[in-house]
């Protein structure tokens, strides 16, 4: 015959059993949850509902894309954005559209919807810049100034948002990150401290490796052909890229526009 005391001394074991499943449930959570955060988990693992589309990356790697956001390749690493097509020298009218008129110090582009602020920045002894935070970006400084009638006015920024801006991972796109997106013959409007509006003409969208980019001299000419350049990130993360303006990424995505006229056509390089 069941006992009283024995049924208290069942419900007291299962109760107590039942409060060491959910604390260990508890610790295992809590520690998938820290290790995704620092990209320490299998895609599959960190995010076991999602469908999104899934691409080939640069090095043949599986590139998970997420809306509104950096992609994550299978190893849970972010995966900056890389142009469906690249193209050089393309052939557009230098006719102006008028389509933009952003205030001071900004650049915006109507056929993607996006603007950044911009900051001038000069680097330091080492040849490199320290970057704002997104979504801002900076002119670099020893390039040649908006206002010049030679030479490239470099622009540059971040392609996502960092941890704690938006959201506690970060990954966000910024508007450097839609940059993959311009189409030839895309209008950029620019302006500088006084307000002044630029407008410019895409011609080049392509990619190039990060520990690349100073050999691409034409980018830093301030005395050159006279063109509008704008830097951002491309291809998987990697935790030291070094480089002139110091992304965390393997490629840098490189945006050449040429000036507006009243009637010519763009021809590249």
């Amino acid at each position: 015959m069941t006992t009283r005391r024995h049924r208290q001394g069942s419900r007291t074991r299962w109760a107590a059993i039942a409060a060491l499943v959910l604390a260990v449930l508890a610790v295992v959570l809590l520690l998938l949850g820290f290790l995704a955060s620092r990209g320490g988990l299998p895609y599959w693992m960190a995010h076991p509902f999602d469908h999104s589309e899934t691409t080939t990356g640069q090095n043949g790697e599986a590139v998970h894309q997420q809306d509104g956001k950096v992609g994550l390749t299978d190893s849970n690493e972010k995966y900056a954005p890389t142009p469906a097509k690249s193209y050089r020298n393309a052939q557009c009218s230098l006719a102006p559209e008028h389509q933009a008129q952003p205030g001071p110090d900004q650049w915006e582009i109507p056929a993607l919807g996006q603007s950044a602020p911009l900051q001038s920045a000069q680097p330091t002894s080492s040849g490199s810049v320290a970057l704002p935070d997104a979504p801002a970006g900076i002119i670099y400084g020893p390039a040649a100034p908006l206002d010049a009638s030679t030479g490239t006015t470099l622009l540059a920024g971040h392609v996502d948002h960092g941890p704690g801006d938006l959201s506690r991972t970060g990954g966000e796109l910024s508007p450097w990150g839609h940059l993959h997106e311009l189409n030839p013959c895309a209008h950029v409007y620019a302006t500088g401290p006084g307000g002044d509006v630029h407008e410019f003409v895409v011609t080049d969208l392509y990619t190039v490796d990060q520990d690349k980019l100073t050999a691409e001299t034409e980018l830093f000419d301030a005395t050159g052909k006279r063109q509008l350049a704008m830097v951002t990130c491309s291809g998987p993360t990697v935790n030291d890229a070094g480089g002139a303006f110091q992304f965390n990424y393997q490629s840098n995505l490189v945006v050449k526009a040429a000036p507006v006229h009243s009637d010519d056509t763009a021809e590249g390089k």
